[in-house]
């Protein structure tokens, strides 16, 4: 192969060669045990990605590669450190099929993806694309019409998603979350349920409070989960996430919405687990609100204010028991819309909040 080069592509291909000198001395080092025809594809290979951009050598590496995770990477190693597989892609970061993308380089990513749109195979591009910025409706737009002229399909199209969700930053793309809302109304999309609540729950945990993948979960649970059985697992399910993140006010209302749509509800044992709880991780403010809910739904509950004054008896958190006089003074309101008569209690909560929290006094000047 004969390469004919300007002097200004001369100097660009030192410049580049001086840069990577200590990856082609290691490649020197490699090359002596490989056998003579890898050997010679190795040295292709090796000098080929020397003039290659960024986005080519992401492209190359998706398509010649098993990537099962990616993620960014913040500082850059040293080239030589890297396995001999991994460096040809360098800043890319190759290893045991996982994919790191350099944060520095990132920019120049997009940028250079971008071009690629314009000019290249714009099925390639946009794939890539949605994997550096899943927010991007252009290249989402043209997803779905290679989708929906059967150029790509379905399984493939989820099973990218998939891979782009193991970015803990992209588990919160909205843009995302509803493009795979509507992959599964294809007539040829097979749902698996399992796994689609396995991954809400994963990114769910990547990033809290994610409300898209916990709107994602609550379409499942409205469009899929239509027996009591798929739906009291659910139950329990949402009870043990809200066990292990009691601050995660979304985990919290899809736990709320799946009570909604029981057949059966044992209204007593559950408002004992969430007082349970409440007691044993003060101050979270997410379970109070739920508490809430349960007043709301299952009017005949017991215990509202008895509760209330027990936990303000016996915690010095203040936090604490500032959110249990606001559900006091709530629980008073609530009943007084209901005809029912609490005066007492709500002077007393308020006059205790007043103590606790003061409200500052504005003064308008004349």
């Amino acid at each position: 192969m004969t390469f004919t080069l300007n002097s200004n592509e001369l100097k660009r291909v030192c410049s580049k060669i001086y840069r990577q000198n200590r990856f082609l001395i290691m490649q020197q080092h490699i090359l002596y045990k490989c056998s003579k025809k890898k050997r010679k594809l190795l040295q292709h290979f090796s000098f080929r990605c020397l003039f290659m951009s960024l986005y080519q050598k992401l492209s190359t590496v998706l398509t010649t590669q098993t990537i099962d995770e990616l993620g960014l990477v913040l500082g850059l190693p040293d080239v030589n450190e890297l396995p001999p597989e991994s460096q040809p892609y360098y800043p890319l970061i190759y290893v045991e099929s996982k994919l790191g993308l350099p944060f520095e380089h990132f920019s120049a990513l997009i940028r250079e993806t971008d071009e690629a749109m314009r000019s290249t195979d714009l099925e390639q591009a946009s794939k890539i694309m949605l994997m550096l910025k899943p927010d991007n409706y252009t290249a989402m737009n043209a997803r779905k019409r290679f989708v929906a002229s059967g150029q790509v399909t379905v399984q493939d199209e989820i099973a990218w998603i998939d891979l782009i969700f193991t970015i803990p930053k992209h588990c919160k793309s909205g843009v995302a979350w509803h493009h795979r809302q509507w992959l599964w109304t294809r007539d040829d999309a097979r749902m698996d349920l399992d796994h689609e609540l396995r991954l809400c729950t994963r990114t769910a945990t990547l990033h809290p409070r994610n409300y898209y993948a916990w709107s994602y979960r609550r379409w499942l649970l409205e469009t899929y989960m239509n027996t009591p059985q798929s739906r009291e697992k659910e139950y329990q399910e949402s009870r043990a996430w809200v066990e292990r993140n009691v601050s995660d006010h979304s985990g919290v209302h899809h736990l709320a919405k799946v009570i909604e749509k029981m057949d059966r509800f044992d209204q007593e044992e559950h408002l004992d687990w969430i007082n349970d709880l409440i007691t044993r991780f003060p101050g979270h403010e997410a379970l109070w609100c739920h508490r809430r809910f349960c007043f709301t739904f299952s009017p005949h509950l017991s215990s509202g204010h008895s509760f209330v004054d027990d936990l303000i008896k016996r915690n010095e958190d203040p936090i604490q028991v500032e959110l249990a006089l606001r559900f006091g003074l709530w629980l008073c309101l609530l009943n007084k819309q209901r005809g029912s008569n609490s005066r007492e209690k709500e002077v007393a909560y308020a006059s205790q909040l007043k103590e606790l929290t003061s409200i500052p006094k504005y003064s308008i000047e004349p």
